[in-house]
């Protein structure tokens, strides 16, 4: 079942090695860590608390961005179709590392999903723990 295999999957990545795997940019509001495969691209900006995940193929797939931050973990899921952002806004205490993982899926089937990227929930970024 579909959330059977994602609560493996944040499980999985949430306790991997803490090394960033993805692209990272920086912009005035703080660095902006993306995350993008084929059909998805995460977006994580810590200033404001949120996620960005849009839909980038017209192929009928919704997408998601799995997260863990220590002591909890969650989606975030865009129905809204290709071209379409999905914004979700959570409260993380600063400074905490935050792991997350893009995903395609036809209903509940796994079709593809990406390496996992590490950031940081502080804008400032620093040390994270």
């Amino acid at each position: 079942m579909h959330k059977s295999a994602l609560a493996v999957a944040v499980g999985t990545f949430a306790f991997a090695a803490f090394g960033m795997t993805g692209p990272a940019s920086a912009s005035a509001a703080g660095p902006t860590i993306c995350n993008t495969i084929t059909g998805v691209s995460a977006c994580w900006q810590p200033d404001g608390d949120y996620f960005s995940v849009v839909d980038t193929a017209a192929d009928g797939h919704h997408v998601e961005v799995a997260w863990a931050v220590p002591g909890r973990q969650g989606i975030c899921q865009n129905f809204l179709g290709n071209g379409y952002q999905e914004i979700c806004t959570y409260d993380f205490p600063e400074h905490q590392l935050l792991a997350f993982s893009t995903s395609v899926w036809e209903g509940n089937e796994l079709i593809r999903s990406s390496k996992q990227v590490n950031a940081c929930t502080s804008p400032a970024g620093g040390i994270c723990s």
